[in-house]
C-alpha cells in the first residue's frame, strides 16, 4: 500500500508525490495521459514495485477522468495492492 500525495494534473500529464506504507520517504512520479506511460524515482530500499504501484494509482485516475466520473484529480489517494 502506499499513498499519493500532491496530485495535480497539467494538460496531458498527472503527476504526484508517493510515500509507501510506514514509511517517511516520498518520491516523485509523472504519468502521460496520451502515451499511456509515466516514469518517477525510486524509493530504496522499496525498489521498483512502489514506483509501478503509483504508476497504476496514477493511471486508474486519468481513466476516471475521462470517463467522467471525476473532474478533478482529488489531493490525495491511497494506493492498494492485492
Amino acid at each position: 500500500m502506499l499513498k499519493l500525495i500532491n496530485i495535480i494534473k497539467t494538460g496531458a500529464t498527472i503527476e504526484a508525490d508517493y510515500i509507501p506504507e510506514q514509511s517517511n520517504q516520498k518520491a516523485h512520479v509523472v504519468f502521460d495521459t496520451t502515451l499511456a506511460d509515466g516514469s518517477g524515482e525510486i524509493i530504496e530500499p522499496y525498489g521498483r514495485r512502489h514506483l509501478s504501484m503509483a504508476l497504476s494509482g496514477l493511471e486508474k485516475i486519468a481513466a476516471e477522468i475521462k470517463s467522467g466520473k471525476i473532474s478533478e484529480p482529488p489531493h490525495e489517494r491511497l494506493v492498494m495492492w492485492y
